[in-house]
């Protein structure tokens, strides 16, 4: 009877865990099961309301470049999304012109997400014992105004 020889489990060497939370089934359902951030919102430039067209897509509220992830995902209707991702509009303008927070809806919207926000806090746990969450425990306590929600 011919055994083959057990492998080694190698360690990983230098390989660092992420700085920031990647999770294409949230981005997933903020795209389908959310309507605009601003949806119904009254602009404060032309005291109209907004009126949405085209699709949903998730917005990065801050973006990766900044070191930003999906935990600050929010929806934002294609208008909208195109407008933020032209120059001269920037996302402050639009926060102040419809009265939203989008750093703290996003981190409401990852934290009602309970599915997909359990099972990357349990894939991190077993692929990085020992090592903190990118977002720490809480991404709403590093948020400013917390205490505001979605669609506040």
């Amino acid at each position: 009877m011919n055994h083959l020889p057990r492998l080694k489990v190698r360690q990983r060497m230098n390989v660092q865990p992420p700085d920031r939370v990647i999770c294409p089934g949230h981005c997933k359902v903020v795209r389908t099961k959310y309507q605009c951030l601003a949806a119904g919102k009254v602009s404060a430039v032309t005291n109209e309301p907004h009126v949405c067209e085209g699709r949903i897509d998730p917005h990065h509220a801050r973006t990766r470049g900044a070191g930003g992830d999906d935990t600050r995902v929010v929806p934002l209707c294609r208008r909208l999304h195109n407008r933020l991702d032209s120059p001269g509009h920037s996302q402050a303008s639009v926060e102040k012109e419809f009265g939203l927070n989008m750093l703290a809806s996003g981190a409401a919207l990852w934290q009602a997400d309970t599915y997909h926000r359990v099972k990357f806090e349990r894939e991190w746990r077993e692929q990085w014992p020992g090592v903190d969450l990118p977002y720490g425990t809480s991404p709403i306590g590093k948020v400013r105004d917390a205490d505001e929600g979605v669609g506040e």
